[in-house]
């Protein structure tokens, strides 16, 4: 059995707005591929504070 420690999975996303205009990207390869959603992504851990 592999030893890998266990880190909560977060994910961050950010709203750019520019006069009245909304920042979107087009999702693709993951949950909800086609749709429309704010910028973002996985914060991956890597070394202990």
């Amino acid at each position: 059995m592999e030893n890998k420690k266990e880190y909560p999975k977060t994910g961050i996303a950010v709203m750019v707005i520019k006069e009245s205009k909304v920042l979107l990207g087009k999702r693709k390869n993951a949950h909800g591929a086609g749709d429309y959603a704010f910028p973002g992504g996985k914060i991956r851990v890597v070394g202990v504070l």
